[in-house]
């Protein structure tokens, strides 16, 4: 069974009111975010995602741009300047 199949499962039962006696989904909501993340989003639906890991905060955060077929890395051109700037603003 896949890690992911493995997941479902657990999520099922919870959801279904099973008790478990340790149900790692359950316990994950005791443990802290590692991601903060920030959207900002266009008038026409698409936008930019701002995603900074906690764990390594002297890095820049991962930027993206994302519409109705996905997301896309950014790691130059304008709007990924502006949304670097937007962050270091921001935070």
């Amino acid at each position: 069974m896949s890690r992911l199949s493995e997941r479902e499962e657990q999520a099922k039962a919870l959801a279904n009111g099973e008790e478990i006696e340790s149900n790692p989904i359950a316990e994950v909501e005791a443990y802290p975010s590692r991601f903060t993340t920030l959207s900002y989003f266009f008038e026409e639906g698409d936008g930019v995602e701002i995603v900074q890991d906690m764990e390594n905060d002297q890095a820049d955060p991962e930027i993206y741009y994302f519409d109705d077929s996905g997301r896309t890395r950014l790691t130059t051109g304008a709007l990924y300047l502006w949304a670097i700037n937007k962050w270091e603003e921001d935070n």
